[in-house]
C-alpha cells in the first residue's frame, strides 16, 4: 500500500483529479487551519469562507446566500477533531447546486459513519493517520469513495532526516508522554496568546516513508478508536469539574477523535489551562493557526480561537492530575 506523506499532499493531488481549474471557487469554513489553504492556493483555486458556529456547524442560511453569489464549484466539509459532520445535509446542498463535496477528515482517521470510513463520502476526501500515531508521514486520499494509492512514479519517498531517525526521537514518538515531558524540560513555552504563533511551512510533496506506512497498516484501528473515545470521556469529565465546556457532550460512537476541544469562559482562563498543560508535560494546545485573512477580518473566529483549547487523547487524567490542577489554580487565585 502506498500512502501520501501528508493529507495536504493528498488534497493537492486529488483536487487536480477533480479537474478544478484556476480561478474556480471552493467554499471553506472560516474556522480552519491555514495549511488547508496551501494546496488550494498553489493550484490558484479561489477560496471563499463560510461561517460556522461554536459547535462548528455551518450557518446554512449564510452558506446558501454565499453560494448564490459566488456559484462555487466545490464545498469543503471538515470533520472537526474527528467528530462527523452532518454529511447528509452537505451532500444535499452540493447536489442542489451541482457542486463537488470535499471531505476533510484529517483529524479522524479510523473513524466511521454507518460503518463507512469518514473521508469516503465526498467526491474527494482526505485523512491523516500520522496525526493519530505520531508517525513521520502518512496521508490518505479518497476519490468517489475509493482509497487512492500514491503513485510511485510521481512522488519520491518522504526523506527522513538524521533527526527523524535518531533513537531518542523514535522513543519519544512511540511514547507521547515522554515527548511532552521532554518538550517541557528543554523548550520554551509558546506564546499562547498569539494566534500566529504556530504557523506551518509550505511543504514539498512526497509519498509516505515505509516505516510510517508499516506502523499505520499494523495498527488495530477499531481498538485505537475505542481507546481514544474513552480518553475523550475521561478528559471531558475532568474539565467539567472546573466549569469548562467541551464542544460536544460525547464523542460520536464510531469516531476516532484526535483531541477533545474545550471552551474556557474567557481568554485569561484559557491561558491558565494552556500554561498548566505545559508545566505538566501534557498535550494541551490551541488550534488552529487561522488563515491570515481570517486573523485580520473575522472577529467571531478570532474570539472563538481565544476561548478554545484542545486536550490530546494519548493519555488519561488521574487522581494526581486532579490534585495538581486544584493546587495550581488555587495558587493562581491567591496570586
Amino acid at each position: 500500500m502506498y500512502l501520501f506523506a501528508h493529507a495536504r499532499t493528498a488534497l493537492w493531488y486529488g483536487l487536480q483529479k477533480l479537474s478544478l481549474k484556476k480561478g474556480q471557487v471552493i467554499l471553506v469554513p472560516d474556522y480552519v487551519c491555514d495549511v488547508v489553504l496551501h494546496p488550494v492556493e498553489a493550484l490558484e483555486i479561489r477560496v471563499v469562507f463560510y461561517p460556522v458556529d461554536d459547535c462548528f456547524n455551518p450557518d446554512w442560511q449564510r452558506l446558501e446566500l454565499i453560494q448564490q453569489s459566488e456559484s462555487a464549484h466545490a464545498l469543503l466539509m471538515v470533520h472537526y477533531f474527528g467528530q462527523p459532520q452532518n454529511i447528509g445535509m452537505f451532500s444535499d446542498f452540493c447536489r442542489r447546486y451541482g457542486m463537488m463535496l470535499i471531505e476533510d477528515n484529517a483529524h479522524g482517521y479510523g473513524g466511521n459513519l454507518h460503518n463507512k470510513p469518514l473521508g469516503s463520502y465526498g467526491h474527494l476526501g482526505i485523512s491523516s493517520p500520522r496525526k493519530q500515531l505520531h508517525t513521520n508521514s502518512g496521508g490518505i486520499l479518497y476519490l468517489s469513495g475509493q482509497e487512492v494509492e500514491c503513485p510511485q512514479s510521481e512522488f519520491e519517498e518522504y526523506p527522513l532526516t538524521a533527526s527523524d531517525e535518531n533513537p531518542l526521537r523514535l522513543l519519544l514518538r512511540s511514547l507521547p508522554v515522554l515527548k511532552l515531558l521532554f518538550r517541557r524540560l528543554f523548550l520554551t513555552q509558546p506564546v499562547y496568546s498569539d494566534p500566529s504563533t504556530f504557523p506551518e511551512d509550505h511543504i514539498d510533496h512526497f509519498a509516505a516513508d515505509p516505516d510510517s506506512v508499516a506502523a499505520i497498516m499494523a495498527e488495530d484501528w477499531p481498538h485505537h478508536a475505542s481507546k481514544r473515545r474513552e480518553a475523550w470521556k475521561a478528559w471531558s469529565a475532568f474539565v467539567l469539574q472546573y466549569g469548562l465546556l467541551p464542544v460536544w457532550k460525547e464523542p460520536h460512537p464510531e469516531s476516532c477523535p484526535w483531541a477533545l476541544p474545550v471552551y474556557a469562559k474567557n481568554r485569561s482562563e484559557r491561558l491558565r489551562w494552556l500554561e498548566w498543560g505545559w508545566r505538566n508535560g501534557l498535550s494541551v494546545f490551541p488550534w488552529p493557526t487561522l488563515p491570515e485573512s481570517i486573523l485580520q477580518d473575522d472577529i467571531v473566529s478570532n474570539n472563538r480561537w481565544h476561548r478554545l483549547f484542545c486536550i490530546g487523547l494519548d493519555t488519561l487524567p488521574d487522581k494526581k492530575l486532579v490534585h495538581n490542577a486544584n493546587t495550581f489554580f488555587a495558587e493562581k487565585h491567591v496570586h
